[in-house]
């Protein structure tokens, strides 16, 4: 494990001394689907986490590693852990850091935030552009109940969901590490990206879905193995420990869609390999590569009524979600697949803050959802079309729209639906019809490139439709549609009275 640290440190510094990118290294290549020029660039951005662990059946511990180097700008006096498995929502997970090292110096981990933070002051200010090694022993204990959306979780009948199972340096933005309450439909990946290699020892069993690549099973004394799984270009690493498993599995273009479905739920294993593959493949024709050789779909108890959970390498549906029994039914699952893998780009390849701009990548996944399910039948759009417009309207209360924009509105459980998924949606169909199918694509996919593997703002995105669009069409949709300046309830009909052009 050391050694696989090591060398990609040597290497890092050798690139950066000869004033070139590194070159991608094992082991992480053999996790990445035909790696271009944006992972050569990124390649050096992202942190190295390095984590030995052990799943005891109650909880993750373990030690983990970090090599980040400063892209803030800012000089630091200290970093902050992302620990969200305290916040309450978790219902009953917990992450503590017992102890905690910055560049061999022991110091005291200082819970911050209530919990969803901790500290470690540095022995002397971090540069812009400098570079950190940092250590954590870590217990994460998952809830018995539901979990996050089911993560961090193991119901008694269930799987054990692991997310968010090692401490994660926290996102900086607008001068402060960003460690606030996350509301409870926001997805709790607010993590620096990092190639990660882990090394996990679990009970013996057979194989279970992970987001990254297992590169090597060890036997262990007793009834355990230790896995080691490299994930690159990581914003959480998902393991699901359990069983047993139905499978099944394609390769699209290289891609490996491999589905993780339970006995009672084998039913479904088909269609969502089949849509999943589909949106893989069209995703990756409109808006740039898949990044990763494997997609892995992995059915469990999600609760909270969430449908489908994304993840690096990896998205989640709820097992109570795969009934197949009728059309409806199978078109909600079609749905969930489409939704979650069109997150592999609006999400993971082009990131964002999800607690203070969540609309930037749900609500652009939310459309990309429908432009998919337009291509596999009429039936599928029409029942999408009148979700989205009926969350938009329902979500709607009396008065003036609010503006989606991060510093003027914090999204509520009550109007989260409505406004993200619901408005932001049918926002971009107005836009699609506004400036047609050839302008609009264009437009996403030099978004997706410009953007690959960084974290995005709504300022980014404001500038970027601007360059794509023009200024008078950009301005036009933006103080409508995302300030809510004159937007009326009929503008969201108006979207989807005619078929849009394929």
């Amino acid at each position: 494990m050391k050694s696989i640290l090591a060398t990609g440190v040597l290497v890092l510094a050798a690139s950066l001394a000869a004033g070139r990118p590194a070159p991608i290294p094992p082991p992480w290549a053999a996790a990445l689907h035909a790696p271009g020029a944006a992972e050569r660039d990124s390649w050096n951005t992202a942190a190295r986490i390095n984590v030995d662990a052990t799943w005891d059946g109650t909880a993750v511990v373990g030690h983990m590693d970090l090599v980040w180097r400063n892209d803030t700008g800012t000089t630091l006096t200290d970093l902050v852990l992302a620990t969200y498995a305290n916040q309450s929502s978790y219902h009953g997970a917990a992450m503590e850091v017992i102890a905690a090292s910055v560049e061999g110096r022991q110091v005291t981990p200082q819970v911050i935030a209530e919990g969803l933070g901790v500290r470690l002051s540095l022995a002397r200010p971090l540069a812009p552009g400098a570079s950190v090694q940092c250590t954590a022993t870590f217990r994460h204990t998952l809830s018995r109940d539901e979990g996050y959306h089911g993560l961090a979780c193991q119901k008694p009948d269930g799987p054990a969901v692991l997310h968010g199972w090692y401490p994660d340096l926290a996102l900086w933005a607008d001068g402060r590490w960003q460690v606030d309450p996350l509301p409870s439909l926001c997805d709790p990946a607010r993590s620096v990206l990092a190639h990660v290699t882990a090394r996990l020892r679990v009970p013996d069993g057979g194989p279970f879905p992970v987001g990254g690549t297992v590169t090597a099973v060890e036997d262990e004394p007793g009834p355990f193995r230790r896995l080691t799984i490299v994930s690159p270009f990581t914003r959480n690493l998902t393991v699901v420990v359990g069983g047993p498993w139905v499978r099944d599995e394609e390769e699209v273009a290289g891609i490996k869609v491999r589905v993780w479905a339970t006995p009672a739920t084998a039913d479904a294993t088909s269609l969502l390999r089949e849509a999943t593959a589909a949106a893989v493949a069209r995703c990756a024709a409109a808006f740039g590569p898949y990044p990763f050789r494997e997609l892995d779909v992995v059915v469990a108890p999600l609760g909270e009524g969430a449908g489908g959970v994304e993840s690096t390498g990896l998205y989640l549906i709820d097992a109570g979600a795969c009934s197949v029994a009728t059309e409806v039914e199978r078109g909600y699952v079609e749905m969930i697949a489409a939704h979650e893998t069109a997150h592999a780009w609006w999400y993971q390849i082009v990131g964002n803050d999800p607690l203070r701009a969540t609309w930037l990548d749900e609500s652009l996944t939310n459309w990309t959802t429908l432009w998919l399910l337009e291509q596999r039948s009429d039936a599928l759009r029409r029942m999408q079309e009148q979700e989205i417009v009926m969350m938009a309207v329902n979500g709607h209360t009396q008065g003036p729209f609010p503006a989606l924009h991060p510093d003027t509105w914090k999204p509520t459980e009550e109007d989260y639906v409505g406004q993200v998924y619901g408005r932001g949606a049918v926002a971009y169909a107005a836009l699609r019809r506004e400036v047609g199918d050839e302008r609009w694509l264009a437009c996403l996919r030099s978004w997706a490139t410009a953007q690959r593997w960084h974290v995005a703002t709504p300022a980014d995105w404001q500038t970027h439709l601007r360059t794509t669009l023009g200024g008078e069409v950009a301005d036009r949709f933006w103080d409508r549609w995302i300030l809510g300046q004159g937007l009326t309830p009929r503008h969201l009909m108006e979207p989807f009275r005619t078929t849009p052009t394929r």
